[in-house]
């Protein structure tokens, strides 16, 4: 077997780069492209931004009135039980459909993705229910279980129940028979301008606005907070 020899090494520089047709000082032929933009709502793309028209900062706050701020009704009420002690089945009412059924304790609402864990009827004392005023009759509970996030509610036949999302109730500035009744994430247009609900709380009773672009931007968007009509916005 014959020896390798060692590689012989060779030091070369870059070329300095040639002269373009337009002149000495243009070295390199460089296109950059346009940025292009993706138009909301129509998904066409362009290659500039469109004519956009955003509300001024003083006219944001007049645009809306803040009327009410609803609880949200949970989708499944107990309103009921019938049976006799011991042997008893609750009676529910499907809030989205208004339908009302029998049901027990492990049985599964598949149309409302709930599983009632457990049903029972007692009596007031049994649950210090006397704290709350009641202190004859029977009282129906059940807990039950969402089957997508696993959280449990606890349902009684002595109250509604509210759970999730709060809806935020907007009046029209000026438009006194105009409603709209809206929930974190939903989209309003008024007067060519499209809003969006950013968050809607209870208690103060508030909504977080912004104003959309009609394309999408790196800009963060400008939130402002509606307050009660007859406390004015902020």
């Amino acid at each position: 077997m014959s020896a390798v020899s060692d590689p012989s090494v060779e030091e070369r520089a870059w070329e300095a780069p040639q002269p373009q047709p337009d002149g000495l000082e243009w070295l390199y032929d460089l296109f950059t492209p346009p940025t292009i933009y993706r138009q909301a709502g129509s998904d066409a793309f362009l290659a500039s931004l469109p004519a956009v028209t955003m509300p001024a900062q003083s006219s944001r706050h007049s645009t809306f009135d803040l009327l009410e701020v609803r609880p949200a009704l949970f989708r499944l009420q107990l309103v009921g039980f019938a049976g006799e002690a011991g042997n008893c089945l609750g009676l529910f009412e499907n809030t989205l459909t208004t339908e009302h059924f029998l049901a027990g304790s492990d049985e599964l609402i598949s149309g409302l993705g709930l599983r009632i864990e457990h049903f029972r009827v007692v009596r007031p004392q049994d649950r210090n229910a006397d704290e709350r005023g009641a202190t004859t009759g029977w009282i129906a509970e059940a807990l039950v279980r969402d089957e997508a996030s696993g959280e449990e509610i606890m349902l009684t036949d002595r109250e509604r129940t509210y759970h999730g999302e709060p809806s935020a109730v907007l009046g029209h500035h000026g438009a006194s028979d105009e409603r709209f009744t809206l929930q974190r994430g939903e989209e309003i247009e008024c007067d060519g301008i499209c809003y969006r609900v950013q968050a809607v709380q209870l208690a103060p009773p508030t909504v977080e606005l912004t104003a959309v672009s009609p394309v999408e931007t790196e800009t963060e968007p400008e939130v402002w907070t509606l307050t009660m009509a007859s406390e004015g916005g902020s």
